[in-house]
């Protein structure tokens, strides 16, 4: 028994890992769609639809570990730390409406 719980230990803290570095590439590409935004190109629709896609993925990957799973490895802080990550990257897209510079449009700057 204590050698199965090793492994779902080993198992979800790889998950977390894999999931919390996700979530921070995440905010670097936020960052990056932000500066490009503001330097005055235009919007990126496909960009933000596929980190939203991104960001769907992470959440549904959280969820399909279960309470018990997450409690018996002793992982529920890490659990929760990789949820905040997910849901903070969640919010940031939400907030992220590239708006469309004149310059780019090839109106006057």
């Amino acid at each position: 028994m204590g050698q199965v719980i090793v492994l779902k230990h080993v198992r979800l803290a790889k998950a977390f890992q894999a999931i919390e570095s996700a979530a921070y590439s995440l905010d670097g590409e936020l960052h990056s769609l932000r500066a490009l935004s503001a330097a005055g190109l235009p919007d990126f629709p496909e960009e933000a639809a596929m980190l939203r896609a991104y960001v769907r993925t992470l959440t549904v990957l959280l969820q399909a570990m279960t309470p018990d799973e997450v409690e018996d490895a002793g992982l529920s802080d890490r659990h929760a730390k990789a949820e905040a990550t997910v849901a903070r990257c969640a919010a940031n897209l939400k907030a992220f409406t590239p708006t469309i510079h004149p310059a780019a449009r090839g109106g006057a700057a």
